[in-house]
C-alpha cells in the first residue's frame, strides 16, 4: 500500500508543480528525479523532440552523466532511442552485455560509465510519440509491471505538460492582443488630442506623432503614452 501511495503522491505532485514550473527543462528534471525515487534506479533521462522528430527541443536527466548519454543516443540512428521513438513502443529490459552488437556504439559509451541495462518507454500525448525517457540500471532494472506503472505516469505528465503549455500560449496570445489594443487605444486617444490642439485633420497629427517617435527611437506608443498623460508637449511640425 505504501509503493501504491509513493504513485499517487509522485502523479499528483507532477500535476502540480507545472504550475509553478514554466520551463519544460525544470518540469522534466522533476520527472527524472521522481522516477529514480519511484523505481529505484541509479538514473533516468528524457528526450522530448521537435515535431516530426526532426530535432531535440529538450533532453533532460537525473544527473550530468545521464543527460550526456542520452544525448549520445539521440545522435545515434542505431540506438534504443531511434528504435522506440520509430516504433512507439517500449523496449523492456535492455541487457546491453548481450544486446551490444545491435547497437555497438551506445552500449559501449553506456557501459564505460557503469551502465548495462537500459529500457526505454515513448512518451506519448495521445497518438503522437513526443519523445522517449530512458531507465538507466547497473545489473538491474525494475519489471515490467513497476515499468508499466511508470509509462502510466509518464503519459499522465505528457498530458499535463502539453495542456499546460496549450494554456500558457493561449494566455500568452490573449495578453500580446490586449497589449496591442491598449496601444492602439493610445495612439488614438494622443492624435485625437494633438488634432484638437493644432486644429488640424487627425491623419496630420499622426504623422507629426509618428516622425517624433522615428527621430527619437522610440516606440509609438510609448510617446503616445507620453501625450495622454501630458508629460510631453509635442512640438508642431
Amino acid at each position: 500500500m505504501e509503493w501504491a501511495h509513493r504513485w499517487v503522491e509522485a502523479s499528483a505532485a507532477l500535476a502540480g508543480m507545472i504550475t509553478a514550473e514554466r520551463e519544460v527543462p525544470g518540469f522534466l528534471q522533476g520527472f527524472c528525479e521522481r522516477s529514480v525515487d519511484l523505481l529505484d534506479v541509479p538514473s533516468v533521462a528524457t528526450i522530448l523532440v521537435e515535431n516530426g522528430g526532426g530535432g531535440i527541443r529538450a533532453a533532460v536527466a537525473s544527473d550530468e552523466k545521464t543527460r550526456l548519454l542520452s544525448l549520445v543516443a539521440a545522435d545515434r540512428q542505431g540506438s534504443p532511442f531511434f528504435d522506440c521513438l520509430r516504433s512507439g513502443k517500449p523496449l523492456y529490459a535492455i541487457d546491453l552485455l548481450e544486446c551490444g552488437e545491435r547497437w555497438p556504439e551506445f552500449s559501449a559509451q553506456a557501459m564505460a560509465v557503469g551502465i548495462d541495462r537500459t529500457a526505454v518507454l515513448p512518451l506519448r500525448h495521445g497518438e503522437e510519440v513526443l519523445g522517449v525517457w530512458q531507465v538507466f540500471g547497473q545489473g538491474r532494472l525494475p519489471d515490467r509491471a513497476s515499468l508499466g506503472l511508470a509509462q502510466q505516469l509518464a503519459d499522465i505528465t505528457m498530458l499535463v505538460l502539453t495542456h499546460s503549455l496549450a494554456l500558457r500560449d493561449a494566455t500568452e496570445s490573449a495578453e500580446s492582443l490586449r497589449t496591442a489594443l491598449t496601444s492602439r487605444v493610445r495612439i488614438e486617444q494622443a492624435k485625437g488630442m494633438l488634432a484638437a490642439r493644432w486644429d488640424v485633420h487627425p491623419d496630420d497629427a499622426f504623422e507629426s506623432l509618428r516622425v517624433y517617435a522615428r527621430a527619437r527611437q522610440r516606440k509609438l506608443h510609448e510617446v503616445a503614452d507620453d501625450i495622454v498623460e501630458r508629460r510631453l508637449e509635442l512640438p508642431r511640425n
